[in-house]
């Protein structure tokens, strides 16, 4: 995971913010509130975009391993329902830039 940003489902930036955690290969743990005093949201929309980093070519599976919406007493409501999904990558991405590999010096 490279990036995760705010669907519009929760509402503007001013009254929604997603956090999220990807320090762990193949995991991601996404947090998502809505701000202040305002009214809770109901149906079906886009919490968040997640971008992926293509490490080779072939197809991944993206699935939920829990998922819980809670009002601001942080009692549990729901049912909350999330789908699973396949990612197919087709071509090969390519160099990776790899965190844990020293880069080369910059030229200018």
């Amino acid at each position: 995971v490279e990036e995760v940003r705010a669907g519009s489902f929760l509402g503007a930036p001013s009254e929604a913010q997603v956090l999220a955690d990807f320090s762990r290969p193949g995991e991601v743990v996404i947090g998502a509130s809505r701000l202040g005093k305002v009214d809770g949201v109901h149906g079906t929309g886009v919490l968040a975009h997640i971008t992926f980093r293509a490490l080779a070519k072939g197809t991944a599976e993206v699935g939920f391993s829990a998922s819980r919406a809670m009002d601001s007493t942080l009692e549990e409501v729901g049912p909350v329902a999330v789908e699973s999904t396949a990612v197919e990558v087709r071509k090969d991405p390519g160099p990776i830039d790899r965190p844990d590999r020293p880069r080369p010096p910059h030229e200018s």
